[in-house]
This record gives C-alpha cells, structure tokens and sequence, in this order.
C-alpha cells in the first residue's frame, strides 16, 4: 500500500514533531504484537478501521482518534492505532525477532555441549523465554531464543553436570574450572526514531553491557578450588564464552588443561 496520497506533516501523532511520543517506554510497549490485531473496514477516505483484538473486541480506530478506553484515557497513540498506521505505511516498527532455534539444547535438565554447565534457571540470563507464538492459526506457549542478554552478580557456573549432582568433596574430583559473577551492567536496548518519507522508522540495536567475573581452578590435589583471576568482557562475549571456554587469545581454558 502506498502513502504518498497520505499528508502526515498535519497529522499531529504522525509527523516529525511526534517523534518524542513514540519513544516513550509506554508507548513502544504498544508498539508490540500488532499482528495479534485485526484490520476491518479499512476506509481510505478518511483513514479509519475497526480493529479486532484477540478477544474479538472491536473498536472504530483513526489516526488521531481510538474508541478504547487506553486512548480515552491517556489521549496519546494506542496499539489499535499503531496496526492502522502501519497497514497505511506511515509507522514502521521493528519486529522483535525471537526464534524457535535455542543456542542451547534445552531437551534436559543441563546443557550438553557447552563449555560451562548451563541449568534451566539461566534461560531467562541467555534471553530464552516461555513465549506465544502463531502454530498452524493457534496460539501456543513455546521456548523462544532472542539476543538480550542479561546475567546477575552471583551466578555460578561449573564445567561439569557433576558439581550439581554430587556431594562437593566427590563433585572436586570432577571439575577443572568454576566461575563466578562479581559485577554486571545489564544490557539494554536502544531504540531511534526517524521521520522519513511520511513515514515514522522504529530501528533498535542492542547496547551490550559489561561483566565482570572470577575464574577458579581445582588444584592438583582436587581438594579445594584456587582463584585464578578476575576478568571482564561484554555480556554476549560471556555468553561465547561459557559456551566454547574461549574468552580472547589470553583466555583459552582449552589450552589450560
């Protein structure tokens, strides 16, 4: 559909002085999900719909007017009129983009093939989350594999399924290496908004933030483990390394045995 016949500098949600509204947190949470929404009665004229929610709830939607009560409410864009700005090509949102291709076997309890010991309880820290997802015109629940990567001060994690599973004098017999994370900045995405041919772009990239962790070794005598150094890299370079056990060219446990 072309929006040339559109005039959006008039528009007072839709033109280059809007651009502030659409980057406010509640707003780009609107911006979501659109195409759980459904367009009807789509008029030209005058840049109207009826748009139909998941519940089959219908409200008449214009770009500068919504019959729901968040519009009534708050008098700023509501999802209804975002699905109608974008079937008119006027707003242009980018898409999270979640997959069903997990970077981590998640058929069992830990991780296979993996450097560093990975538990259910860090899905959430490698941005693999319980989400819905459109299956044959159903909604379903399934695991979904996104780049937001976020891990905690605290978290531990160990090179073998056996520090989780035996006592800890039997579980030093099996481990070589264990770290620890002292320190993080979360990662955090940054979204710009540009006002390009009557058309407002949402463009997002991700700012990964810094992490800080310990490294330990199980001595000779696999009695005890000793502290080896404290390292710091980007939050999805940590993920590279749990995963493969390389860091950087000064940091290969691979070469360490």
């Amino acid at each position: 559909m072309d929006n040339s016949y559109i005039n959006t500098s008039n528009l007072k949600f839709w033109n280059l002085d809007s651009l502030l509204i659409h980057g406010r947190l509640s707003q780009m949470d609107k911006q979501s999900h659109l195409s759980s929404l459904k367009i009807i009665n789509l008029n030209k004229t005058d840049f109207s719909a009826d748009i139909i929610d998941e519940d089959e709830n219908s409200y008449h939607t214009t770009l500068e007017h919504c019959s729901c009560s968040n519009f009534i409410n708050e008098q700023l864009p509501c999802n209804h009129m975002y699905a109608l700005a974008s079937k008119l090509k006027i707003f242009k949102g980018q898409k999270e983009r979640r997959s069903k291709n997990l970077i981590v076997d998640c058929s069992s309890k830990y991780s296979k093939d993996w450097f560093f010991v990975i538990q259910q309880a860090n899905y959430p820290a490698l941005d693999i989350l319980l989400m819905p997802r459109k299956e044959n015109n159903k909604t379903v629940m399934a695991l979904t594999q996104g780049k937001l990567y976020n891990f905690h001060d605290g978290s531990i994690f160990y090179d073998t399924e056996k520090a989780y599973t035996l006592p800890w004098k039997e579980a030093l017999k099996e481990i070589n290496y264990s770290i620890q994370i002292t320190e993080t900045k979360p990662s955090v995405n940054i979204n710009n908004f540009k006002y390009v041919d009557n058309c407002i772009i949402r463009h997002s990239s991700i700012n990964y933030g810094d992490l800080t962790f310990k490294l330990y070794k199980v001595n000779a005598s696999k009695t005890a483990e000793e502290y080896i150094g404290s390292y710091t890299c980007k939050q999805n370079e940590f993920v590279k390394f749990l995963k493969t056990g390389i860091l950087n060219k000064n940091l290969d446990l691979n070469k360490r045995h």
